[in-house]
């Protein structure tokens, strides 16, 4: 048994209509599997995409993803331990075993763009976020990128952000932007 699954053994038991010892098998067996794939004794070190998609391809792509959609369908507790293993060897490691900003285009895109990406983020591909602006941080309410909805029903962006998340290694962005259109 891994250290992390050790030191997450002590709460086997204590939420038992939530988590059972098969979850818990299950995170073990997802830290061992990490453990694998991240610290080879390679240089350089696996990139996190390259962590990330070896992890889909042993099952674990969309663990708290809803089996309809392609998912493991566990629990949000699991995916909880699961992250907390991940950080315990790396806190970079805190995007390999999630869907993280991918969540809000399962949930919110077109029926086009979910179809387009849901395989992707599931088999591994990071999902990056751009939030960030100079002059307000990450404040959701002080965003100045506005978007416009044209006659095609095209956006245009128009603004500017700082910071973006996973820039090099992302497939698709989730940008944040105030728009012009009411819906």
């Amino acid at each position: 048994m891994s250290s992390a699954s050790l030191w997450l053994s002590h709460l086997e038991g204590t939420f038992p209509e939530h988590l059972s010892i098969d979850d818990f098998h299950f995170v073990e067996e997802y830290e061992h599997h990490l453990a694998e794939v991240a610290t080879r004794k390679v240089e350089p070190r696996p990139k996190l995409a390259e962590i990330k998609a070896k992890l889909a391809s042993l099952g674990y792509g969309g663990i708290d993803v809803a089996l309809a959609v392609g998912g493991l369908g566990k629990s949000p507790l699991v995916q909880m331990l699961i992250q907390f293993a991940s950080g315990y060897h790396d806190v970079d490691f805190r995007d390999v075993a999630h869907i993280a900003h991918g969540r809000m285009i399962l949930r919110h895109a077109s029926d086009g763009q979910r179809n387009r990406w849901l395989h992707r983020i599931l088999s591994g591909e990071l999902v990056g976020i751009a939030a960030t602006e100079k002059h307000g941080g990450s404040n959701l309410y002080a965003i100045k990128t506005t978007a416009v909805r044209g006659g095609d029903g095209k956006w245009s962006l128009s603004g500017e952000k700082c910071w973006i998340s996973r820039i090099y290694e992302a497939s698709v962005f989730v940008v944040f932007f105030q728009s012009r259109e009411r819906y």
